[in-house]
């Protein structure tokens, strides 16, 4: 793969916006979304916007600028450790507000649950291993979806369109990260299947408990 194409690929496809992205196909296209107009969704979407993206983000940056990390690429696997407890307790903090203060559906909260989970065991990992951040994440929502349409298949046959566009996603991605010599297969290989692993096990163990 070209470097330019593998670069704006790691960028567009970067682990903290896929969340977000994940939240918008659940929004809109499942019954997740169903009893909120369409105002009341984008309010939703840019209030887990805050929390997925924007405060991880300005905290990575400060980091970035403190010298905490030399890049905000963040290659050493040393630098990846406070950001990602950043991110796990952003992560945490919404999930209980999804579920104690707005009381979200189901889907939503099993989502955000299965990923803070993800976070966390990356988190975990990480004091050892360098993991793809990348590959777990869209690993994670390949796994999340594909477990709610195994067990919630009532008002969710509209994401398949979702499984089909983060399975071609994961696929670039990791061909992606290969190129740039970002990681090494294993890194990659292990980041795909953590992910998928994770939040399969975690969204489907959910679903049953709630069922």
């Amino acid at each position: 793969m070209h470097q330019k194409l593998a670069s704006r690929i790691s960028i567009a496809l970067h682990p903290i916006l896929i969340p977000l992205c994940l939240e918008l196909f659940l929004l809109f296209l499942s019954k997740a979304g169903i009893w909120l107009p369409f105002k009341g969704k984008v309010m939703l979407i840019a209030f887990i916007g805050i929390f997925t993206v924007i405060f991880p983000a300005m905290w990575i940056y400060y980091l970035y600028k403190s010298e905490y990390i030399r890049s905000l690429y963040m290659k050493k696997r040393e630098e990846r450790l406070i950001p990602l407890l950043i991110s796990f307790i952003s992560f945490l903090l919404l999930t209980l507000i999804l579920i104690f203060k707005l009381r979200m559906g189901p889907l939503i909260v099993v989502s955000f649950s299965s990923m803070s989970t993800l976070i966390f065991i990356l988190l975990c990992i990480s004091f050892f291993h360098k993991i793809s951040l990348h590959t777990a994440t869209l690993a994670g929502s390949l796994g999340i979806l594909l477990a709610i349409r195994k067990y919630e298949p009532v008002g969710t046959d509209l994401l398949n369109a979702p499984v089909i566009f983060f399975t071609i996603a994961l696929g670039l991605v990791m061909s992606a990260r290969l190129s740039l010599q970002a990681h090494t297969k294993t890194e990659v290989y292990s980041g795909t299947a953590v992910g998928l692993a994770v939040c399969y096990g975690v969204t489907a163990l959910l679903l049953h408990f709630i069922a």
